[in-house]
């Protein structure tokens, strides 16, 4: 089985804690670095993305949501994701 029967492209970006369709329209290829083959690709963040993005990180930076949290907690939500 090659990497590129395991990767699917994407089209979504993770914004706010949920995976949002990306507003952006160009395809990005994802490069096996030992072949140099394609084996994936994703959506790139247009301006519509990345304002989604920033507003929901001052969201959560406004409600404290993330930085009160004890360092452990943080490590596991990240390990989880």
């Amino acid at each position: 089985m090659s990497a590129s029967d395991q990767l699917k492209p994407s089209t979504t970006h993770f914004v706010g804690g949920a995976l949002v369709a990306s507003q952006g329209a160009e395809e990005i290829p994802v490069y096996d670095p030992a072949s140099g083959d394609v084996i994936s690709s994703f959506l790139g963040a247009n301006g519509q993305d990345v304002d989604a993005a920033v507003a929901a990180a001052k969201l959560s930076f406004d409600k404290r949501t993330w930085r009160d949290l004890a360092p452990t907690e943080r490590a596991a939500r990240l390990w989880a994701f």
